[in-house]
């Protein structure tokens, strides 16, 4: 039996509640956060990681950026952050409850990062602060 998660196209997407992005793709998000008015920036949230970074916010305060994954919530698994365009081959209750007990010991939400396949704790967002987002960028 293949247990491995795989995603393919969805029927619908998603709306999306949440950017991540890895590498360059990061970088380049960091950058367009930086542009942004602290209006802007306030309603927004993020998680950072090495070299990567994950934004939540309303779709329509997320950034734009090219290979940058959004992910949204599935009515069906409400507590993880899905990539809006792919659905994942196992059943999103069956998944939600998978990623529940393996990170018993953090709440939810969590996204699900289709390509380097890891898991982040959204919970764990915070608010944007200039600062902080350039030291991150300019870190090796």
């Amino acid at each position: 039996m293949d247990l491995a998660l795989r995603w393919s196209p969805r029927e619908l997407p998603l709306e999306a509640t949440a950017a991540l992005a890895s590498g360059d793709v990061a970088l380049a998000l960091a950058a367009r956060l930086h542009t942004l008015s602290e209006h802007h920036l306030a309603r927004l949230t993020a998680v950072a990681g090495s070299r990567r970074l994950l934004v939540l916010g309303a779709t329509v305060d997320l950034p734009w950026v090219e290979g940058i994954t959004y992910l949204g919530r599935s009515p069906r698994a409400p507590s993880l952050l899905l990539p809006t365009l792919f659905a994942p081959n196992w059943p999103e209750p069956l998944l939600e409850n998978a990623v529940r007990r393996a990170r018993a010991e953090e709440s939810g939400p969590w996204a699900l990062d289709p390509t380097e396949h890891e898991i982040w704790c959204a919970s764990r967002a915070r608010a944007i602060h200039r600062e902080r987002l350039a030291a991150w960028s300019s870190e090796p």
